[in-house]
C-alpha cells in the first residue's frame, strides 16, 4: 500500500530551513560575517572577480559565472559584510533549487513522489553540502548547475523535445564558467552532438544553441583574456594549482615535509609580484604562468613516480576529510562540539558517497554490458553522469587542503544515480512524465 504525501515543496522547505537555522547557530552568523577566514581563503577572490567583472574586467583566476553573483551586491552599493549576507540568501536558493529539482527527477524516475523527497530531504541534510551555503565559494551554484543540466537531458531522452537539449548545453556551459573543471565534460557532450549531426542522425540546426552557448560562456572569455592579459586563455588558475599543490607536494617526497615544500614555491612565486607604485601589487601574468609551466614540465620529467604517489595522497585526503570550515571553525573554537560533530558527519558522508559512486558505476557499467541499461538513452546519460563525477574526483586530487570541498558536486549526482541504476537498471520501469 502506498501512502500519499500531500505538498512535498512544504516537506523541503522546512527541512531546507532546519538545516540552515542549524548550521548559522553552530558556526555563529557574526562570525561568518566578520571573520573570512571561516569562508575560506579564496573569498576574497570571488568578490574581487565580482567587483572586476562589472567593470568589464574579468579575473585571471576567476571565470565569471560565480563573479557575476557576487558582483551584484557591489553593484547595488553595498560593503563586503552585507555582500557576504546577500550572498549566504543567495547560495540558499541555489540549495534549495537543487534539492526541489532532485525531488521532481527521483519522483519521475521512481513514479512516486515519496522517493522524490527523501531524496530532497537526504541531500539537505548532509552537512558538508549544508555549510558550503555559508562561503563565498562557487561550489553550491555548481552542485544546482549540474543537477539542473542532467535533468535537463533526461527530460531530453523522455520526451524528445530539443528545446531540453538546448538548456543542458546552456547550462552545461555556463557551469564551466562557474567552475572550469566542468568544460570538458561540456566539450565532450558538444562531440557527440557534432558526432551526430555528422552522422545526420540529429539536424544541423540544433547546433546553434550549443554552439552559441559555447561561444558566450567559453570563448568570449577566452578573447577577453587575450585583450585583457595577452594571452588566448580561459583562466590562470590551472597552471596555478598543479604547480603549487600536487607539484610542491611530489617536490616534497622524500626529502622535505609538505607543508615546507608548498611554503617554499610560494616564496618562489613572490618574485612576479611587483608594487605598481599606486598602494597596490601589480602581477605579471604571463611571466608567472611561464615559470608554472617550466617548473610543472621539470617536475614531470625528474619526479614522475613522485608525481603519481602524490596525485594518489591527495585523491585519497579529498575523499577522507570534511568540511574545511568545520575543521577551521574547530580549531578556532574548540569548545563548540557541536562543530566537531558535524564536521565528523560530513567526513563520512564523503566517504560514503565517493565509495558509493565508484560502486555504482561500476554497477552501471556491469548492467551496460547485459543490456540491462541501454534500451534508450537514459542509460547512455547515466554512464556520462558517472563518468562526469570520477573525473571530478580525479582532477580534484591535483590539488590537497581542500576537504571535501571538491566531492560534494557530484553527492545530489550519486543519489540520482542510485535511483536510476534501481528503478531503470534493475527493474526496468518506464518513469512516467515529469
Amino acid at each position: 500500500m502506498k501512502v500519499k504525501i500531500y505538498n512535498p515543496w512544504a516537506w523541503i522547505l522546512t527541512g531546507a530551513i532546519g538545516m540552515a537555522l542549524l548550521v548559522l547557530w553552530v558556526l555563529g552568523f557574526a562570525d561568518l560575517i566578520h571573520h573570512p577566514e571561516i569562508l575560506n581563503s579564496d573569498a576574497p577572490g570571488y568578490l574581487e572577480a565580482g567587483k572586476w567583472l562589472y567593470e568589464g574586467k574579468i579575473h585571471p583566476f576567476r571565470t565569471p559565472g560565480y563573479p557575476f553573483f557576487t558582483g551584484i551586491p557591489f553593484m547595488l552599493g553595498l560593503n563586503e559584510d552585507a555582500a557576504r549576507v546577500c550572498l549566504i540568501v543567495f547560495q540558499f536558493g541555489f540549495w534549495l533549487g537543487t534539492a526541489y529539482v532532485l525531488l521532481h527527477w527521483v519522483k519521475s524516475i521512481t513514479q512516486n513522489v515519496n522517493y522524490g523527497i527523501i531524496a530532497g530531504l537526504v541531500f539537505l541534510s548532509l552537512p558538508g553540502t549544508a555549510v558550503a551555503n555559508i562561503t563565498t565559494l562557487s561550489e553550491p551554484l555548481s552542485i544546482l548547475l549540474s543537477v539542473l543540466s542532467y535533468y535537463c537531458l533526461y527530460l531530453f531522452w523522455q520526451k524528445g523535445a530539443f528545446k531540453y537539449l538546448n538548456l543542458f548545453f546552456y547550462l552545461a556551459f555556463f557551469n564551466a564558467a562557474v567552475r572550469p573543471g566542468n568544460l570538458y565534460p561540456a566539450l565532450a557532450a558538444f562531440a557527440l552532438l557534432f558526432l551526430f549531426v555528422l552522422l545526420k542522425k540529429v539536424p544541423w540546426r540544433q547546433l546553434l544553441v550549443p554552439a552559441g552557448s559555447m561561444a558566450l560562456f567559453y570563448l568570449l572569455p577566452v578573447g577577453t583574456m587575450k585583450s585583457q592579459y595577452g594571452q588566448w586563455r580561459y583562466t590562470f588558475n590551472d597552471n596555478y594549482m598543479v604547480y603549487h599543490y600536487v607539484g610542491s607536494y611530489a617536490a616534497s617526497i622524500p626529502q622535505s615535509t609538505q607543508i615546507a615544500m608548498y611554503d617554499s614555491f610560494m616564496r618562489a612565486d613572490k618574485q612576479f609580484v611587483k608594487d605598481s607604485g599606486t598602494g597596490s601589487n601589480r602581477v605579471d601574468w604571463l611571466a608567472r604562468d611561464a615559470y608554472y609551466k617550466s617548473e610543472i614540465s621539470k617536475i614531470i620529467r625528474e619526479r614522475k613516480k613522485q608525481l603519481v604517489v602524490a596525485w594518489i595522497q591527495d585523491m585519497k585526503e579529498n575523499a577522507t576529510t570534511g568540511n574545511p570550515q568545520l575543521m577551521l571553525l574547530k580549531k578556532l573554537k574548540p569548545g563548540n562540539r557541536y562543530a566537531g560533530i558535524l564536521y565528523s558527519l560530513s567526513k563520512w558522508e564523503n566517504v560514503l558517497f565517493t565509495l558509493g559512486l565508484f560502486l555504482l558505476t561500476g554497477f552501471a557499467v556491469l548492467l551496460w554490458f547485459r543490456n540491462r541499461f541501454r534500451a534508450d538513452g537514459v542509460g547512455w546519460m547515466g554512464l556520462f553522469i558517472a563518468g562526469h563525477c570520477v573525473f571530478t574526483v580525479a582532477v580534484s586530487a591535483l590539488s590537497f587542503w581542500q576537504g571535501d570541498r571538491f566531492h560534494i558536486v557530484f553527492y545530489p549526482l550519486v543519489i540520482v544515480l542510485f535511483f536510476l541504476l534501481l528503478f531503470r537498471g534493475m527493474k526496468g520501469h518506464r518513469p512516467s512524465n515529469p
